[in-house]
């Protein structure tokens, strides 16, 4: 992995010269972007080496050194929090010195002891060193959103291998004032003093390569601190960067016993005659590999080969690996698991993509806010028990190692990691003893357990949770937990609460992480131009349902780079072209030949069918071989059986688990490869399709109805299950036929239209199944919630079919999603199946709804109801409260099911149905699906449904907060922007009309404020 540091120094920055300072500024910005397209790199930080600015007393310095030239490198690209700074001695105030010279000045002209200054600046009375860098500190905390930065000194964690320090060496800095009663101080040289108690606290906690950049070179600070740092350099750091003399320098091993690289940085600017520079440093791995400066020529007005400033005609000062490694055998063998699972394809991963999480579930969000998500960091420092859901393919295990590699780096704290498809309750004991052993160390000195594919289903889970509990009570546990769509929702509740374990959930890539992505992948193989590439996969990835995750990225990318111009319809597609990929462009022996795809996925997809059957996931090389070699004896085909176990070694497809053990790296290969046995054979579909074995292998189906998408034999099979399912939940709920929950909800509801709804209510859940205990919940005020009432509560979800319907829900969706060629009128029964089965569990959750209130949050374990805002406030009312979770339960169900139905491809069978629906209930979720998936044409359809129903109504009222929900807070193009801005005013003017019309000409007579603030600090997701 290669990271470049643009570092640079000494700028004086004034603002007021453009013919002078201007030119050479200009010049600079415009050599960076230019350095910044040309060289290859994975990362970049820009590194400011003190002396910000001439003279720190004025502010609006700093405002227009931003302006001019940090938000220049921040629109190429480079992030605000990869720009790090320290101050130098033109960063003090100067008339801050001059107004407390009388107490200020026999205070820095002291003869410091490193421990006395160290207790002097970390204690009460520091701010007296402190106070003068009030403008710079205002400049970094407006500018610089790094939160580590304080002003003594902070450190930066630049990657996986690389830490920096950045050190203020002008804490007691004079500012260069002349004051007649200390003239000695004028001049700093010998007389700065640093903070070396926070320093060697960082370097004995951080095992990383180290980096220490200051101001004030080495023989400008006092006598003590340039011998604890000299030591300090010599035994643990690689790279020294300074400023301030106002010459270029580079020091590596020339000098006696020392091994660390020391750039001394030259003047970015003092006057365009003089010699200006800056320079790039390359961090390869974990080594400095050369420094590339960039000198100013004042006749050409630009920046060229910094030929002044190296013995070469380059410009470029090689260093290569001079710093003698230090053997690490924990951080080895942790770096190598790592490796391991980051691994995709037969590649080394390019980059690691921070991730971050929630304390609430992202599968019902339309956004959410950065400020409020916790991060790798946050966990680590909890020393918390936690439970990280996802579902599949999160990169849960990569994330796993990773927090475990960062603990030992950072802290030197070891955790082991357990994977629970392979450890049984039973052995235990016998497994951590032998990671011990693995890793040399004593139980003793385990600060944390990572146990990956947690499943509480898992008949062992309680016996390992109850042997940790009782023989590592003290050390938290990170229980990685990946899930299946349909078993998202799961009943994992009983284990939170009786071992304490709180779940929290990993939050999908955000934009700018896919940005990040796209541009390291883009410079390796090359795609096309990053803007279009980024836009084509952020569209795939929604086209095709996908998660933002980094595998499914990188699966595309790899796509992309071999097809660009080639766009695959769906999932099905996508592995198949990637399956194709991996093959092509596998190096083959010259002894060898390459196996045909088609003839591998043939001989696979028996392989994973006898696994599906027999329910055996990890097998043995030999029972691979003998599986295969058989059929392939029987179909009379020709295939080199270890050489196709060695590609899918190679990429990963399937991994090594122990010794001699294997299985496939993903579920989704077991079930892309059953899914094209079916299309193979008809014994095997029978078996999918017949038993209803699909509803517990859900991408089977996927991919199987996504081969060809002409699968009339899944489609019909699904219409009778979901009707089937359907059926069973309104009997056994004992539904009215006719009920309509939403029927006596208006826009501005009385309270006597609320007594009315209410008593609606009561009269249904009377006529209803229900068991008792939810019947009598509107009545029973005084009801405690507690453990018993979340028993009943998920015992009508579990005994009523409800769980089974939702599973189904799902399934058919993907279904009628992925089924492009089937027969037209099996779309129509499928949609209509689809949305019966939505209006039976809108009718169960209406009816379940006082249950869900009673203890003033409308929900229970994982099933939440999204009340809107004024929940909080009027938890209290409980007949309001019932209001508010009967008008949430159309939002709820689009934002259930929309991703796993919605293509733009059903659009015009989306609008059929809505107008030839005579359910209210059904058209109107139907339209906030429209809402808000936007799809072509969508505003005419919406204009239609608003002119049609009474202003009102609660479908008008909900219509029109769908469309404000949009316009806020929607990842929404500028054209579809318009268009709900459109459509909210055409809604105000109906509500304002005496007609009950919408009235185009009024819209310039609406206030202003009707429509909501659009909201710019989320990070938005479809």
């Amino acid at each position: 992995m290669k990271t470049i540091l643009l570092y640079f120094s000494d700028i004086h920055f004034t603002g007021r010269k453009p013919e002078n300072e201007g030119v050479v500024i200009k010049a600079f910005c415009d050599d960076v972007k230019q350095q910044l397209a040309n060289l290859q790199y994975n990362d970049v930080y820009v590194l400011i080496g003190g002396d910000l600015v001439q003279a720190a007393d004025d502010m609006n310095c700093y405002h227009t050194f931003y302006a001019q030239i940090l938000n220049k490198l921040v629109s190429y690209g480079i992030s605000s929090e990869k720009i790090i700074c320290v101050p130098g001695n033109h960063d003090c105030q100067r008339q801050w010195i001059i107004d407390h010279k009388e107490t200020y000045g026999p205070i820095v002209n002291q003869n410091f002891t490193e421990d006395r200054f160290n207790n002097m600046i970390n204690g009460q009375s520091g701010d007296v060193f402190l106070e003068k860098f009030a403008n710079y500190k205002s400049f970094v905390e407006q500018y610089l959103p790094n939160a580590k930065q304080n002003l003594i000194g902070f450190s930066v964690e630049i990657n996986e291998e690389w830490s920096l320090y950045c050190l203020n060496s002008a804490l007691t800095s004079f500012a260069g004032y002349g004051w007649s009663e200390y003239p000695q101080l004028k001049n700093d040289e010998r007389r700065l003093n640093v903070d070396t108690r926070n320093l060697n606290d960082w370097v004995q906690k951080n095992s990383k390569r180290k980096i220490l950049m200051m101001h004030h070179p080495l023989p400008f600070i006092a006598e003590w601190a340039d011998n604890e740092l000299t030591q300090l350099l010599r035994t643990d750091f690689d790279l020294l960067l300074t400023g301030h003399t106002h010459r270029q320098n580079i020091l590596c091993n020339q000098v006696k016993g020392e091994n660390y690289v020391w750039c001394q940085a030259p003047q970015l600017y003092t006057d365009k005659t003089d010699k200006l520079g800056y320079c790039i440093i390359e961090l390869e791995d974990d080594h400095v590999a050369r420094v590339i400066y960039r000198e100013w020529f004042s006749s050409r007005n630009s920046f060229k080969k910094g030929l002044d400033f190296t013995d070469g005609e380059e410009g470029v000062v090689e260093i290569g690996n001079t710093k003698q490694i230090v053997k690490d055998a924990i951080r080895l063998k942790l770096e190598e698991r790592f490796r391991d699972t980051m691994a995709v394809y037969g590649d080394e991963s390019l980059i690691w993509i921070d991730r971050y999480f929630s304390m609430n579930r992202f599968d019902r969000a339309f956004t959410f806010n950065k400020k409020d998500l916790y991060t790798e960091d946050d966990i680590m420092e909890t020393g918390k028990s936690l439970k990280i859901v996802t579902p599949a393919q999160y990169g849960l295990t990569s994330f796993g190692w990773h927090f475990l590699l960062r603990l030992w780096k950072e802290k030197k704290e070891f955790g082991l990691f357990l994977d629970c498809r392979i450890v049984k309750a039973n052995k235990i004991e016998k497994e951590i003893k032998r990671q011990l052993d693995t890793f040399d160390v004593s139980k003793e000195n385990v600060k944390w357990f990572v146990f990956d594919n947690w499943d509480l289903n898992n008949k062992d889970a309680k016996q390992i949770l109850s042997y940790m509990q009782e023989e590592y009570k003290d050390i938290p546990l990170l229980l990685l937990c990946p899930m299946l769509e349909k078993s998202f929702v799961n009943n994992e509740n009983i284990s939170q609460q009786e071992f304490s374990i709180a779940p929290i959930f990993m939050a999908p890539m955000q934009l700018c992480q896919l940005r990040n992505m796209v541009a390291v992948y883009n410079k390796k193989h090359r795609i096309g131009e990053e803007e279009v590439v980024l836009k084509r996969l952020n569209d795939d990835i929604q086209n095709f349902n996908m998660h933002r995750t980094p595998l499914n990225c990188i699966s595309l990318l790899e796509v992309f780079s071999n097809s660009f111009d080639e766009n695959p319809v769906n999932r099905t597609a996508m592995i198949e072209r990637l399956l194709r990929i991996i093959f092509e462009n596998e190096e083959v022996p010259s002894y060898k030949s390459l196996p045909d795809v088609k003839d591998c996925e043939f001989a696979i997809g028996y392989y994973c069918e006898q696994m599906i059957r027999n329910e055996q996931y990890y097998f043995r090389s030999k029972h691979f071989y003998d599986q295969v070699s058989d059929f392939c004896k029987l179909q009379k085909i020709t295939l080199d059986i270890n050489y196709l176990f060695s590609i899918l070694l190679k990429n990963q497809i399937i991994c090594q688990y122990d010794n001699d053990l294997y299985g496939f790296r993903f579920a989704f290969w077991v079930y892309y490869f059953a899914a094209m046995r079916m299309t193979k054979s008809q014994d095997f579909t029978n078996f999918i399709l017949d038993k209803e074995n699909y509803a517990r292998y859900p991408e089977v189906l996927e991919f199987y109805t996504g081969s060809d998408r002409t699968r009339n034999d899944a489609a019909e099979i699904v219409i009778k299950d979901i009707k089937k399912v359907t059926t069973t939940v309104h009997d056994k709920v004992g539904l009215p036929d006719k009920m309509n929950p939403l029927q006596q909800l208006r826009l501005n509801i009385t309270d006597e239209q609320v007594t009315k709804a209410i008593e609606k209510l009561d009269t249904h859940l009377k006529q209803s199944k229900l068991p008792t205990n939810i019947k009598d919940a509107l009545d029973d005020s005084r009801y405690n919630p507690s453990m018993p009432f979340h028993q009943d509560v998920r015992k009508v979800w579990e005994n009523y079919s409800v769980n089974y319907l939702q599973e189904m829900i799902g399934i058919a969706s993907k279904v009628l999603r992925n089924s492009d060629y089937i027969l037209p009128e099996n779309k129509v029964k499928l949609l209509d199946a689809i949305t019966d089965a939505w209006l039976n569990t809108i009718r169960v959750v209406y009816l379940m709804a006082p249950a869900l209130a009673m203890d003033g949050k409308a929900g229970y374990d994982d099933f939440r109801l999204h009340l809107d805002d004024t929940f909080d406030t009027q938890s209290g009312d409980k007949r309001q409260l019932l209001i508010d979770i009967m008008s949430a339960i159309p939002h709820n169900i689009v934002t259930w099911y929309k991703d796993n139905i919605y293509s733009s491809k059903l659009a015009g069978l989306l609008y059929e149905k809505i107008e030839s629906e005579s359910n209210p209930v059904i058209k109107h979720v139907l339209i906030n699906l429209v809402v808000y998936e936007q799809p072509e044409h969508w505003d005419g359809v919406v204009r239609k449904y608003m002119e049609k129903v009474d202003k009102r109504s609660f479908y008008f009222g909900d219509t029109l907060s769908s469309l404000r929900i949009m316009y806020a807070k929607g990842a929404v193009s500028d054209s579809n922007i318009a268009k709900t801005k459109t459509l909210i005013l055409l809604g105000y003017t109906k509500l304002a009309s005496n007609d009950n019309k919408m009235n185009p000409s009024m819209i310039r007579k609406l206030a202003p404020d009707v429509l909501p603030q659009r909201r710019s600090d989320n990070e938005e997701y479809d």
